[in-house]
């Protein structure tokens, strides 16, 4: 008897939709506040229902159509190349700079494709690099160094 395959985005849009609800209902102990003073719970209630909404989107589309879910093998290794890279991130953010961080960052997660492609890899870190910057030093003012304080 063969297993039965299931809808790969019925089953991502329940995984997204469940995990917006969740997290909004969690973010609902923190003030709101405005667009012009966000207070803490601001961003996480705002992004889970982006997320919510997507989940649910994708849930409709996969209703629609067929996408048969493929069994495939866990690769343990792409995983713990991500989560590398993402502790990488935390460990010298503060230490080595914004400028050196994010592009190291996605050079090392790149390495959890199979096949991977410098070029697109230093387009997509000079991007996120740009983008990060934009975001989190010109326009929310935070107090990343951009480069490694030399003592």
């Amino acid at each position: 008897m063969k297993p039965k395959r299931g809808n790969v985005d019925v089953e991502s849009g329940v995984f997204f939709t469940l995990s917006g609800l969740i997290t909004m209902l969690l973010s609902m102990n923190y003030s709101f506040g405005t667009a012009a003073r966000m207070g803490p719970g601001f961003f996480p209630i705002v992004l889970s229902g982006l997320l919510t909404f997507l989940g649910i989107a994708i849930l409709v589309s996969g209703l629609r159509t067929r996408k048969p879910v493929v069994p495939s093998a866990f690769d343990l290794k792409s995983v713990l190349i991500v989560c590398t890279a993402i502790v990488l991130f935390g460990l010298l953010l503060m230490r080595a700079g914004l400028l050196i961080t994010v592009p190291l960052t996605v050079v090392v997660a790149s390495f959890a494709q199979h096949e991977m492609k410098w070029k697109q890899t230093l387009v997509i870190a000079v991007a996120l690099t740009v983008f990060t910057w934009l975001v989190f030093i010109a326009g929310l003012d935070l107090r990343i160094p951009l480069l490694p304080r030399f003592v």
